[in-house]
């Protein structure tokens, strides 16, 4: 009788070691992968679902989710959020333990503690939209804490800049409108290789 083998596999994996008898059917022998091997083989060329394949696929993502790839803005609460949270990640990624204060309380937006609780940071944070001045508000008295982190670019891009607030104090700009007084920071004060993803400025906790 005509005795046939089949061989099931695929590019990830050629090595004998990997293959196992399945059984026999109708007398052919079929080898198949081990089950890692099965399972990595059928994820290998599975697309990313956040990556699009074309413009047209893209616009579909973007649309079933509620978002404009185009105008992808966000309203001053959730950019802020976005901001906050962003900044709690890459934190926590240092070994912080991190906790957001009460929103739109006088002082610093985030308070983090080493895990021994040894060692505390206060930072504020400031989130923009896209490549924005940052406003200071009509007083410099706000200007607080340890460390401050801006994040613009927040729903497309996020870049941080890590700064102290001697260092906010020293490149902000005073303006003055209609008898009042404004304080403020331009992307060139605080757009700096000094500052830009200088997570390491704040330590590990």
């Amino acid at each position: 009788m005509l005795f046939r083998r089949f061989w099931r596999k695929s590019s990830c994996c050629h090595s004998s070691k990997h293959r196992r008898l399945d059984g026999t059917r109708d007398g052919t022998r079929v080898h198949s992968l081990s089950a890692h091997c099965r399972n990595d083989a059928q994820h290998a060329h599975q697309p990313d679902p956040l990556q699009p394949a074309s413009p047209a696929s893209a616009g579909r993502l973007w649309a079933t989710l509620g978002i404009s790839r185009m105008t992808l803005t966000l309203d001053p609460q959730l950019t802020g959020n976005v901001g906050l949270y962003y900044c709690c990640y890459r934190l926590s990624l240092l070994g912080w333990n991190v906790m957001p204060t009460a929103r739109n309380a006088r002082g610093v937006d985030i308070i983090a503690y080493s895990r021994d609780a040894s060692h505390f940071r206060g930072i504020q944070i400031k989130a923009l939209s896209k490549r924005s001045p940052v406003p200071l508000g009509t007083s410099l008295e706000k200007i607080m804490g340890d460390y401050w982190i801006i994040v613009n670019k927040v729903a497309t891009a996020p870049s941080a800049f890590v700064l102290t607030p001697a260092e906010v104090l020293e490149r902000a700009r005073r303006g003055e409108k209609d008898g009042r007084i404004s304080y403020w920071l331009q992307p060139v004060d605080y757009e700096q290789e000094q500052f830009r993803e200088a997570w390491e400025r704040v330590g590990h906790g």
